[in-house]
């Protein structure tokens, strides 16, 4: 995660928990932006009882979350866009998150 008890982290300390992300042209601030969405995600998911957040559905993507192992996450950002195609299926992404993971 993100959290670090030091609040004076560099960028790279931050990111130090994060094993793979794509695309890796994004800047570090980018992706520790994008991280914090995350986990603020699947934390209101467990401190309102619901469980764990399983999907997103924002304005240009899809976010599926799923843990296969403990505290072992994939989150993958699926666009909406090009348009003419149908927007993705939670479902079907999550399906194929764990078929990657299975690998």
């Amino acid at each position: 995660g993100l959290q670090c008890h030091d609040e004076a982290a560099s960028e790279d300390e931050l990111l130090a928990h994060c094993l793979w992300y794509h695309p890796a042209s994004d800047k570090p601030r980018d992706r520790i932006a994008r991280l914090a969405l995350v986990e603020g995600l699947v934390a209101v998911g467990r401190a309102t009882g619901g469980g764990v957040v399983d999907a997103a559905d924002l304005t240009n993507e899809v976010w599926c979350f799923v843990e296969p192992e403990p505290g072992i996450w994939f989150v993958w950002a699926v666009s909406k866009r090009p348009a003419p195609a149908p927007p993705p299926d939670s479902v079907a992404v999550q399906s194929l998150m764990l078929q990657a993971y299975d690998r």
